[in-house]
């Protein structure tokens, strides 16, 4: 049974997988592990070995027949398991910065190796492949950065020996295992069943965020930044000081340094010949054995031994490693008679011996003490250079950013030029507009004020005109309104007096000039026949001789007639006001014709008072 820190893990992977960072949040919060790694389960059936079936008779011929035993392969089933991809190194392969971002922010290692292996697939298994082979391939990534650069992955077989798939992976190619925390692979028979082709693509953002969260840019980042096709990307990585660490040191290396170190020139000289005359045995000539013995107490001082045989070494010559420091220190330190000294080499010199032997002398010994110190001289050069290195990529970065920063205020002052042009256009626009609505409103000039102009008179409709909203008021042809308000927006407000009823309506369909002989009353003198309340009686009222009928212009005449005796008559339409009265006469039957203007119509009380007046006075004249 899985533990509880297992199953967090792989629920903790599948999240990663899924690019589910709000889950990823809520699994740190629960004690996930950030550094949590994917589980790779294998399960083979592995033959051991073979049963026994019997014997069975299996005929050859005609006449002969042969016993053969038969066996079935015997078979286990046997598993194994191993750590795969972190959880960052997942994030990394999906390419998502935002679940990696989470991951670094709970604590994931920015530095830690994301390393994995891959199952090997057969259709027979036997206990040698399963033991030595069953994880046929291994993955190692030495830094997350690394894997974002899809470079420099190591690929090795199950023998240890580098991978063909190495090459792939310089391209980043990679093999990775199958999806899920927990996976488990049974009895995979093709590749598909146990891996996944995967293709890293390296983003800026990502490799921004490996490096803000603590990433080291090492001497292997910054090859893998120079193979891949992205300046954005390798100004990046310059602008970071370099891991030393992942350097390999000049003294450390011998051949990094311009100058070699003594102990290499005298391990690269050959070996050393016994001189001709200079061995133990004396010859007949004294100057000559004088100078072998001279020389023979310089060799031995330094080694403890003769060159050749006869001395402590058993007739082999001394290493020219000790040799060397012999020499020096007989040559500075000893008090040698210089005249014999010379009278040695100058005999040396006579009988040709091997030119190396000149090598070990006073000035070769000054010669090597000063290719030692070249060789640290050389060292600190290496430093500087690499501090200018950094020096030179650092400036390189600041002067990238400084031209991209230079490019994006020419982009906005163009935006902001783009801009004053827009307004430029609008405004010329809007002055189309307003000529256009002038021409529109048929050359009339309202007035163009703060806010609404008082009228204060009646008005005569030009145009028709049919309310549309709650606050307007319909007008028809012919009809007058008392104006009250003109607004600057070419509305105005007022009454009909026609329809007795109030609201706004356009300038356009009345004309703001007076009525030729036709006074402003003001609103409140008019009174329709909606008005509540009775109405005053006729016979309280002086009435002309005849009763106008006016038309739609307002102009009119006729004559009325009625009989007070019977109280018959008839009455259209009745409009009383302070100190005029209009009227309409018709209908002799006395009954009012309905008006679809009249709002409200007059009550039936009123009517039979009207009718039990009546009108008329008959002829007068």
């Amino acid at each position: 049974m899985a533990s509880p820190t297992a199953f967090m893990d792989a629920h903790l992977i599948d999240s990663v997988e899924q690019g589910d960072a709000t889950v990823v949040r809520q699994l740190f919060s629960a004690g996930g592990d950030p550094n949590a790694r994917k589980s790779v389960s294998l399960v083979c059936q592995v033959r051991t070995g073979r049963t026994s079936l019997g014997k069975v008779k299996v005929k050859r011929g005609m006449f002969r027949s042969d016993e053969e035993e038969r066996f079935a392969d015997r078979r286990e089933e046997r598993s194994d398991t191993c750590l795969g991809e972190s959880a960052l190194g997942i994030a990394i392969l999906h390419n998502n910065a935002a679940v990696a971002t989470v991951l670094l922010e709970a604590g994931a290692d920015p530095n830690m190796p994301v390393e994995w292996r891959n199952a090997d697939t057969s259709t027979t298994w036997d206990v040698d492949r399963w033991q030595t082979g069953r994880w046929v391939r291994a993955w190692y990534v030495e830094t997350p950065l690394l894997l974002a650069l899809g470079r420099g992955a190591r690929v090795t077989d199950h023998t240890g020996e580098a991978s063909a798939f190495t090459h792939l992976a310089e391209r980043g190619k990679l093999r990775v295992n199958l999806p899920g925390g927990n996976v488990i692979l049974k009895h995979p028979v093709t590749w598909k069943e146990a891996m996944v082709e995967a293709q890293v693509h390296p983003r800026p953002e990502l490799i921004a965020t490996l490096l803000r969260f603590g990433a080291r840019v090492t001497d292997p980042v910054l090859h893998a930044a120079n193979t891949i096709d992205s300046p954005v990307i390798a100004n990046m990585l310059r602008g970071f000081p370099v891991d030393i660490t992942s350097l390999t040191p000049v003294s450390m290396t011998a051949s990094s340094s311009p100058f070699p170190s003594l102990r290499e020139i005298t391990d690269s000289l050959p070996p050393m010949p016994a001189p001709r005359g200079l061995g133990p045995r004396r010859g007949t000539n004294p100057l000559q054995d004088d100078a072998a013995s001279i020389l023979g107490s310089i060799m031995g001082m330094g080694g403890g031994g003769s060159i050749m045989g006869g001395g402590g070494n058993g007739g082999h010559s001394t290493p020219p490693s000790t040799i060397a420091p012999s020499l020096t220190l007989t040559a500075t330190a000893t008090g040698t008679d210089a005249r014999s000294l010379h009278d040695a080499r100058s005999l040396h010199e006579r009988e040709q011996q091997p030119d190396h032997i000149s090598l070990y002398s006073a000035d070769a010994a000054s010669a090597y003490a000063s290719a030692a110190d070249g060789g640290r001289s050389a060292r600190a050069m290496e430093q500087i250079r690499q501090e200018a290195r950094r020096q030179t990529a650092r400036a390189d970065h600041f002067q990238t950013r400084s031209q991209q920063l230079e490019l994006r205020v020419a982009e906005l002052q163009e935006r902001l030029a783009g801009v004053g042009r827009h307004n430029a256009d609008l405004e010329k626009e809007a002055v189309a507009l307003r000529s256009q609505l002038a021409a529109a409103q048929g050359g009339q000039q309202h007035p163009q004020l703060e806010g609404p102009a008082e009228v204060k008179k009646l008005v005569r409709v030009t145009a028709d005109f049919l309310a549309r909203a709650a606050d307007e008021v319909t007008l028809v042809v012919g009809q007058e309104v008392f104006c009250n308000l003109a607004y600057p927006d070419g509305w105005g407000s007022g009454m009909n007096t026609t329809t007795g009823l109030s609201g706004h309506f356009p300038l356009r369909c009345v004309n703001l000039a007076p009525s030729p002989g036709a006074p402003a009353p003001s609103p409140a003198s008019f009174v329709g026949l909606g008005v509540q309340g009775p109405l005053p009686s006729l016979a309280s009222i002086s009435l002309p001789r005849s009763l106008p009928h006016f038309d739609e212009n307002g102009n009119g005449n006729g004559n009325g007639n009625g009989n007070g005796a019977n109280g018959s008559g008839a009455v259209g339409a009745v409009a009383v006001a302070v100190d005029s009265v209009k009227s309409t006469l018709s209908n002799g039957n006395g009954i009012i014709p309905q008006n679809p203007y009249l709002s409200p119509p007059a009550s039936s009380q009123q009517l039979n008072g009207l009718q039990g007046q009546g009108v008329g006075q008959g002829q007068q004249e």
